[in-house]
């Protein structure tokens, strides 16, 4: 989504730019290098060397999808960022 809301890990309110899946997607999560720049973080790449650790977005189709309600603290993607 793109209304600073938590399903937009990879900060697609600051870049204009959609994330896809893994914008609602409990495996991402957003990374602000020192510069400010945003990156998607892929949290199964962690564990499977399948998924890249930062991928190419906008991911349209993705194995280790998983939805993430809105609203569920702990589990999901970190807040919009501004």
């Amino acid at each position: 989504m793109r209304d600073g809301t938590p399903n937009d890990p990879a900060g697609a309110v600051a870049s204009g730019l959609s994330p896809g899946l893994c914008g609602s997607c409990g495996h991402a999560r957003v990374i602000r290098s020192g510069r400010g720049s945003l990156f998607s973080l892929c949290q199964l790449s962690a564990v499977d060397p399948s998924f890249p650790r930062y991928p190419t977005l906008p991911v349209l189709r993705c194995p280790g999808y998983e939805p993430v309600e809105r609203g569920v603290s702990g589990s999901g993607p970190l807040p919009g960022l501004p």
